[in-house]
């Protein structure tokens, strides 16, 4: 569902919820993600799940929106679109650190989450210590490979490692960002898959557990779903309408994208399988 990145340290994430979409920020027209899992740090203590965003400029605390007033809109999303006894699913088949930071770094409590935003992946190792003890992995526990692997397989796209220290399965709250993508054409889902500290392996299969979201002023048909119901300093940046699709099965490693024109016109089961970036 997600990639750890403590070496030799297990979790377990699991019931992933994705909404990934579009909003006009003054006259700018940006991106959206917004992230929530069920997550449980199965070796004894703190713990960092890494989610990378192609941002096109380095993220900052104003990026971040602050949920916990309303953290309950995946669930009104998932009733609206996933009513009972109807299920909409995929089925895919076939495959596919320096010392002083180089670029920008955020460092700040998002919901549930203590959250690092770095320009570079390996920037995240020394951004760590700004984060409390008890909520971040000892020096020399994280895992700089993984790091690596992200900033040759995604370069140019910003860092979000989200850092949690609980040995009980808790449902955590969203986090939610606006940025301004690299391509405002597609729209990318972060579902690479790693829960034991080392490097993602590209050509394994997991398990998927996974309901994505698209939303849109532009999206033709989708359903509504209770926007009026959430804190107005959170739905500004959610769409009165969307579109979803659950992934509930074994598929090969990496993220699922989509073309915007395909969302857009309501399509929800455009997002197919994706591999790096790379140069």
């Amino acid at each position: 569902m997600c990639c750890s990145i403590r070496r030799q340290a297990a979790a377990d994430f699991a019931q992933t919820s994705i909404y990934v979409g579009e909003t006009f920020k003054g006259k700018d027209l940006v991106h959206v993600l917004a992230y929530s899992n069920t997550v449980r740090a199965i070796t004894p203590g703190p713990n960092v799940m890494y989610i990378h965003v192609p941002s096109k400029v380095p993220l900052q605390e104003e990026n971040f929106v602050d949920t916990t007033r309303s953290p309950g809109f995946f669930k009104l999303m998932s009733q609206a679109v996933f009513p009972p006894r109807i299920s909409r699913s995929l089925s895919f088949r076939g495959a596919i650190g320096s010392a002083v930071p180089k670029g920008s770094v955020v460092v700040t409590k998002v919901g549930s989450y203590y959250v690092v935003a770095c320009e570079y992946p390996t920037d995240a190792i020394n951004a760590l210590k700004q984060v409390p003890p008890e909520y971040r992995p000892a020096p020399g526990q994280v895992n700089e490979e993984t790091l690596e692997f992200y900033e040759q397989g995604f370069p140019k796209w910003s860092g979000v490692l989200a850092c949690f220290n609980n040995s009980q399965a808790i449902k955590s709250d969203p986090f939610m960002l606006w940025y301004h993508p690299l391509d405002d054409t597609r729209f990318r889902a972060p579902m690479l898959d790693e829960h034991q500290g080392r490097v993602p392996n590209m050509r394994s299969y997991v398990e998927r557990d996974h309901e994505i979201f698209f939303g849109s002023s532009r999206l033709q048909g989708g359903v509504s779903w209770g926007k009026n119901l959430i804190e107005p300093s959170i739905s500004q940046f959610l769409s009165d309408r969307v579109i979803g699709t659950r992934i509930k099965e074994e598929t090969i490693n990496g993220d699922f994208e989509a073309q915007g024109l395909h969302l857009l016109s309501g399509d929800s089961e455009a997002f197919s399988q994706v591999g790096l970036v790379r140069g």
